[in-house]
């Protein structure tokens, strides 16, 4: 009798174990599915970029259609920094801390941070000035001179 209610214990531990599992492997996927849009952050400093000017570019775009209020060229640099300490290393950081990935992704998205910090500005007026785009306002600061 006591044999058979250690047992059915045992079961029960196996059950709370199984659905720990479970749930732990839920938060995994959902910090993976989250982490799919913005990998590219986390990767090395020529992958974030050129998956950053792609996104810069999509965004002008919006803007240019009339589909984004505000001009993405305004903010880019600030927004990125941003991005970085309140999104992307603290996830890169749960990441890590629930076994979904090792510390390069954290260590790439402090890289990246620090190299934006320095180069950013630079980055973004490179990113402005190779809009494929001929009515974009950063190809309009030649002043045209009238023919005497």
């Amino acid at each position: 009798r006591h044999h058979h209610h250690h047992h059915r214990t045992n079961q029960e531990l196996i059950l709370v174990d199984e659905t720990t599992m479970n749930r732990r492997a839920i938060v995994v996927l959902e910090h993976l599915i989250q982490a799919a849009d913005v990998v590219h952050t986390m990767q090395r400093w020529d992958v974030f970029l050129k998956w950053n000017e792609r996104l810069f570019q999509e965004q002008c775009f919006a803007y240019q259609l009339g589909r984004a209020e505000r001009d993405p060229v305004l903010g880019w640099y600030k927004g990125e920094l941003w991005f970085f300490d309140n999104y992307v290393i603290p996830l890169a950081d749960k990441l890590m801390e629930c076994g979904a990935s090792g510390s390069e992704y954290v260590s790439n998205a402090m890289e990246n941070r620090r190299l934006w910090e320095s180069r950013g500005l630079e980055v973004c007026h490179n990113f402005a000035m190779n809009l494929p785009s001929y009515h974009h306002h950063h190809h309009h600061h030649h002043p045209h001179h009238p023919h005497h």
